[in-house]
């Protein structure tokens, strides 16, 4: 307990009163102290978590969720050939309760509303074989949904031809081993004549920092073996910049690039589409983004 207080004092990105914080911690997890994006894993749980998403490989309904601002978790994927597509799930939907008794009258379901993000998780995850009911909100109106919990494998990116001389990437998320396969479809797009790329953002939630600083990289405009994508502040020091080198920088600097997104694209995403936009001479399509600015 007070080595995650010390986390929280020291690498928390504003300061903390941990007078306040201790009672919170106790009642609501990590989340209600800091922010509803810090949670906690145990050690197990952390590398769990870490090579399922870089392997792809999951357990549970196969389904991408975001916090949802008016409560509960937003559905922002369904994993194709997935428990949560057999199921009917889609994206958007909203859920706010579950219960293991779809027979239970709604008012005893557990509400995914008062609880933090990773505990909402963790009960909506589950092993291969057994059944989470989910109540859904979709399109204001509530429904009752079984779902099988299964494994499945998520394909964080696709690509294509759409149109002579027009290439179409798809990134779910910035999960995996994304970057190599970004990099080798941008090959393929190139081969085959595209000089324009639609990259599709929509309802990506993120993922792995270090990939999409190489990503970006490769739109850079520069003359030089190097280029610095972005810079992060602490509350403690002065700006970092985050910097890459080698052959690779400035790769597909050529290439008219447009960044599809939506409310639901978030973090890595908008640091994808936010450095192509001002270094890249890229052009934004869509909403406006999530806002996961920390």
């Amino acid at each position: 307990f007070m080595e995650v207080l010390a986390y929280i004092k020291v690498g928390f990105y504003k300061e903390t009163d941990l007078s306040v914080c201790i009672p919170k911690i106790l009642i609501g997890g990590v989340s209600e102290c800091a922010d509803r994006y810090s949670f906690y894993l145990d050690p197990v749980e952390a590398k769990e978590e870490e090579k399922s998403f870089i392997a792809g490989n999951m357990e549970g309904i196969g389904a991408g969720l975001e916090i949802n601002k008016d409560g509960g978790l937003k559905i922002l994927n369904i994993y194709e050939r997935s428990p949560a597509e057999k199921a009917g799930l889609k994206e958007n939907d909203v859920i706010i309760a579950l219960s293991a008794d779809i027979a239970k009258p709604v008012d005893d379901w557990t509400d995914l509303r008062k609880i933090p993000l990773d505990q909402a998780v963790k009960l909506i995850r589950g092993a291969k074989g057994t059944q989470v009911n989910l109540l859904v909100l979709r399109d204001g109106k509530q429904e009752k949904i079984s779902v099988i919990r299964d494994k499945f494998n998520i394909e964080f990116l696709k690509s294509k031809i759409i149109k002579e001389k027009i290439g179409y990437i798809k990134i779910l998320a910035f999960g995996g081993e994304v970057s190599d396969q970004f990099y080798k479809a941008m090959q393929v797009l190139d081969k085959d004549g595209a000089q324009s790329i639609i990259i599709d953002l929509r309802n990506n939630g993120g993922g792995k920092l270090d990939s999409v600083i190489n990503m970006c990289s490769w739109f850079s405009k520069t003359k030089l073996p190097y280029t610095a994508i972005l810079y992060t502040k602490d509350r403690n020091g002065p700006a970092k910049d985050s910097t890459v080198t080698g052959l690779s920088v400035g790769k597909f600097k050529d290439k008219k690039i447009v960044v599809l997104q939506n409310g639901n694209s978030a973090s890595a995403s908008e640091i994808f589409s936010g450095y192509l936009m001002s270094e890249a001479d890229a052009i934004i399509v869509g909403e406006k983004s999530f806002g996961k600015g920390i």
